[in-house]
């Protein structure tokens, strides 16, 4: 059905929305199909064209194997725009159906922020309660449609089976992580900014703290395994260094920083600490990538194969403008004797 309940419309402080989805190019814009397959409208695609320049878009992320969680934000530079769409439905059921071409409507976005600290669907379920609170209290307000992100299904909680959904800012001031917008609605001016590469192509941000570690200990063991076959002397000093492993051969001794991704990795992130240390002129840097790392998980334990292993010698040397992106600035506040 379409959205007749428009209750945020008066609030001016009710300016954010939640795509739901685990599509490859997360932060790219807003595309979805103007009427469900059986050609009727739904509030997930309707809500497409209720999207205002300026408003914060969050991004819930369900990636297989993974634990979904809302990763980050992109803000709308401008308003819904017919354009064309190859999809099928998800779920089971539609799996056999074949993907069709048809009408869309896209929002264009701009400036993808990762949240510092994303906020996991386990996360989310331990405020169940509170959360259920507020659906009541906007149900009682606004009347029984509010198209609330989040429902209940046997009694737990799961994210909407909708594209987009209206999220209420009740629901922000719930959550500390998500209080990314200061001071009111922020301006709809950003610069149009746009990930170079799909999300599951970088070894970056994975929400499941266990996965994680388990994806990071494999590319550990591959890389230092590979190193002993090559002649080096290895030994793990990613404890107390802002590197990973320390490589001495017959010959040569390098530092080296390992990455880890269960995806296909054509980028990693990087901290500081980590770039400053292989542009150091006293040492020889390596980089080395294990990416497309299988896993399983069996009970309480994930179990990996070893991935891809790619070397990159003296990769300081490549760490230039044209390759090193930003994905966060921490500004030097200047010195001063004033205070107001």
């Amino acid at each position: 059905m379409a959205l007749k309940n428009l209750w945020w419309e008066t609030e001016s402080r009710q300016h954010f929305w939640v795509e739901i989805t685990n599509r490859a190019n997360l932060g790219a814009d807003l595309l979805s199909p103007k009427l469900s397959r059986g050609g009727k409208p739904t509030p997930g695609y309707e809500s497409m064209i209720h999207v205002n320049p300026g408003d914060v878009i969050f991004h819930y992320w369900q990636q297989s194997g993974q634990e979904p969680a809302l990763v980050s934000y992109s803000i709308a530079v401008g308003r819904a725009e017919t354009s064309r769409i190859t999809w099928r439905p998800r779920g089971k059921k539609a799996a056999r159906l074949k993907r069709e071409t048809t009408s869309a409507w896209r929002v264009p976005l701009g400036g993808m922020t990762d949240l510092v600290n994303p906020v996991p669907l386990d996360a989310i379920r331990r405020k169940s309660k509170k959360l259920s609170e507020i659906s009541k209290r906007l149900k009682r307000q606004h009347g029984k449609s509010i198209y609330f992100p989040f429902a209940w299904y046997n009694g737990k909680l799961r994210a909407h089976q909708a594209y987009l959904t209206k999220f209420p800012a009740e629901i922000v001031d719930l959550f500390p992580e998500l209080q990314v917008v200061e001071g009111g609605k922020p301006t709809a001016s950003a610069p149009r900014v746009k990930d170079r590469e799909p999300r599951t192509r970088t070894a970056g941000y994975i929400a499941d703290s266990k996965l994680r570690k388990a994806i990071e200990r494999q590319a550990m063991v591959q890389a230092a395994q590979f190193l002993k076959s090559q002649g080096y002397k290895v030994k793990d000093v990613s404890a107390n260094n802002p590197y990973d492993l320390h490589a001495v051969g017959p010959d040569d001794e390098w530092v080296v920083e390992v990455k880890g991704s269960s995806g296909t990795a054509a980028t990693v992130e990087l901290t500081i600490g980590e770039v400053n240390k292989a542009r150091e002129k006293a040492v020889q840097a390596q980089l080395i990538v294990v990416d497309r790392i299988p896993f399983k998980r069996r009970q309480n334990k994930i179990i990996t194969k070893p991935g891809r292993l790619r070397r990159y010698d003296e990769w300081d040397s490549n760490l230039t403008s044209d390759n090193l992106l930003a994905i966060r600035y921490r500004y030097l506040l200047p010195t001063r004797d004033d205070s107001v």
